[in-house]
């Protein structure tokens, strides 16, 4: 179907980090939703890289590959949502740079979830890539009013016939979901549905405030944005428009937009984060030198390889619009620039970004120090990761090879979310051991992980 074809303006450079990291294969995103009557959905949109997956002939002895996708919504401990299907590409429908597109919409109860979309090769099993989300679903207060998730989008405009799953009151609004814009391209389009905004005020107009803030939600001096004067249509309508991203340089920024009256009050505002990626245009801080902080200082002595490896040791808490980046950028500079800004982001009040830089990079050593072997550094293996990620485990119980089973290992954590376990099992016999299991949100849950012992096993308690 041509709705499901998107050509991105964005064009991912192939060049690769110190790791060889693949190209991504699966980005998703979510929005939040009510009917004309109340009821509340999700929007799930995903984009399927075809080209980072194996590809067959298939029957007519043409390349093309086959995707299942499966979709899974938790509310706590109970499965509320779950569900399967597949995709497919071939060389007549998709050209480099295409991705296969598409939504799922879900109609949830208010409250609290936990959604996690998969992609599996269907001709290569050990290619898959996911996407967890935790979201909330907010009740619907007729006498409160109230906005819609905040769309950005790659294109928007009529609908007219189009049978698109991207329309939507007669726009097609195709959503950017990886939420990278590069210089091609020069606005943004955004879209959001208000509710419930009863008319308190004199005027016949309310006020639309559009605002893009910077990764640490400051504002900007000189940038984009303005406050429209709009007449009133009625308690629910739909926001849709465009804000110039021209002068933005390289870097994380939120779009923020408010409802309010005219003199000021505001009523709802909702935000989206995105990533302008523009490889001629950095930050000051960037193409002058390092800036003052203790994080741009310690990452001035490392030459780009260095760098590099950091980016990749990272990216288990980098998002993917992160990692994409930081794949375009050119020069230890620019890369330095990048990383400074990395952990400055991610700072709090108990914690800077130079202490939560040394503290993580302190688990990367050691986990390389315990788990390093078969031509891997300990922080690419899967215990690598999740110590780093969690740090050491409250408990470690091993079990041994035995004619009966494979060895494995079941780490415990008392401190996570009232108690969680990690299974990993050595699934070769050589000490190279993959996690199969896991009871903590957002990580691979599969309750029949003892298949993968082989033989038969008595569990373990």
């Amino acid at each position: 179907m041509l709705w499901q074809r998107l050509l991105f303006g964005f064009c991912f450079c192939l060049c690769r980090l110190a790791a060889a990291q693949p190209a991504p294969i699966l980005s998703a995103d979510y929005a939040v939703f009510f009917t004309r009557s109340g009821e509340p959905y999700v929007e799930f949109a995903y984009a399927i890289n075809p080209f980072a997956l194996s590809w067959v002939r298939d029957s007519t002895g043409k390349p093309a590959c086959h995707a299942a996708v499966i979709l899974r919504i938790a509310q706590g401990d109970s499965v509320r949502y779950q569900d399967a299907w597949r995709v497919q590409a071939d060389t007549a429908s998709y050209h480099a740079g295409e991705k296969m597109i598409d939504l799922r919409r879900v109609g949830l109860p208010s409250g609290n979830y936990a959604a996690r979309l998969t992609v599996k090769n269907v001709n290569d099993p050990a290619q898959e890539a996911a996407a967890s989300f935790s979201f909330v679903v907010p009740a619907w207060r007729p006498e409160q009013p109230g906005l819609s998730s905040l769309l950005l989008c790659a294109s928007l405009g009529e609908a007219g016939q189009s049978a698109s799953p991207f329309v939507k009151n007669q726009y097609l609004i195709v959503p950017q979901i990886d939420g990278v814009f590069s210089g091609a391209a020069p606005m943004t389009y955004y879209y959001f549905e208000v509710y419930n905004l009863a008319k308190t005020w004199a005027e016949p107009h309310y006020a639309l405030r559009t605002q893009i803030l910077d990764g640490q939600k400051n504002e900007i001096a000189g940038a984009p944005g303005r406050d429209r004067r709009k007449r009133w249509p009625g308690p629910s309508f739909i926001e849709a428009g465009a804000v110039d991203i021209q002068t933005l340089v390289t870097g994380t920024y939120f779009l923020q937009c408010a409802i309010a009256d005219l003199s000021g009050k505001i009523f709802a505002s909702v935000e989206k984060k995105f990533f302008v990626h523009k490889p001629e245009l950095m930050p000051e801080s960037v193409a002058a030198g390092p800036g003052k902080d203790p994080v741009s200082s310690e990452l001035q002595a490392l030459p780009e390889a260095e760098l590099d490896k950091e980016s990749s040791q990272v990216r288990y808490i980098a998002n993917e619009i992160e990692r994409v980046a930081y794949a375009q950028l050119k020069g230890a500079e620019a890369k330095r620039g990048f990383l400074s800004d990395f952990w400055q982001q991610r700072a709090s009040a108990a914690l800077t970004g130079m202490h939560l830089r040394r503290a993580y990079l302190q688990r990367v050593r050691e986990a390389d120090d315990k788990y390093s072997g078969l031509g891997r550094m300990g922080w690419e293996t899967a215990r690598g990761r999740v110590y780093i990620l969690y740090g050491k485990p409250s408990e470690e119980r091993r079990f041994a090879n035995t004619d009966a089973a494979r060895a494995y290992e079941r780490w415990i954590y008392d401190n996570i979310e009232s108690g969680v376990e990690f299974i990993f099992v050595d699934r070769t016999g050589y000490g190279d051991y993959a996690q199969v299991h896991s009871t903590k949100r957002g990580e691979l849950e599969d309750l029949d992980w003892q298949r993968f012992l082989g033989g038969e096993t008595q569990k373990q308690q």
